[in-house]
């Protein structure tokens, strides 16, 4: 929705969102339907290398005056469970199962969750954009950064190579970008 004013230019918020009541699926032809809602799931199984939050979404708002124009993104992705001793196929006794069932989360001295059911938390971040359209030339300059904060994303012990859930986190960190746009 574009809010114009006369002395401050125009302004356009939006808002998306996914709430996922239930997400539930048989992984092979015969079996049971498995509940993947609220929970990650590793290497090894059907669907894999990726957690499952219950709700994601982002707000925007993004403002335009003369040959100005500037955004703020506001972006969240909720957390979700994580089968620790479980997660790794090597130590599952019955690949294409995990057992969500609260249990106590064991470490080993540097703090690295080796056993038990843990809870992967959210994840929220900003992002920013100013721009100029040089006049005349139908040129856009754009300068930006995604998580401006520099949010570390959640870690993610059961996931392949870098630990985190790569669909969901970005490892980079604070992201900067200037972008050059021309029309013809």
């Amino acid at each position: 929705q574009k809010l114009r004013t006369d002395r401050w230019g125009a302004f356009e918020f939006s808002t998306n969102g996914t709430y996922m009541f239930t997400l539930r699926q048989a992984n092979f032809p015969g079996d049971r339907n498995v509940s993947y809602l609220g929970k990650f799931w590793p290497s090894g199984f059907p669907i894999q290398n990726t957690g499952f939050p219950r709700l994601r979404g982002n707000a925007s708002v993004d403002w335009d005056w003369k040959s100005f124009g500037a955004s703020l993104s506001l972006n969240h992705s909720g957390g979700f469970l994580e089968d620790v001793d479980r997660g790794s196929t090597a130590n599952n006794p019955n690949p294409g199962s995990l057992d969500f069932t609260p249990r106590t989360v064991v470490s080993n001295a540097q703090g690295f969750p080796l056993s038990g059911v843990r809870e992967v938390r959210a994840i929220n971040t900003v992002d920013v954009q100013l721009r100029w359209t040089i006049p005349w030339t139908k040129t856009r300059l754009a300068a930006g950064a995604n998580n401006v904060f520099d949010e570390a994303p959640p870690f993610v012990p059961t996931s392949f190579e870098s630990n985190i859930d790569r669909r969901l986190a970005d490892l980079r960190g604070r992201f900067y970008y200037v972008r050059l746009t021309q029309e013809f």
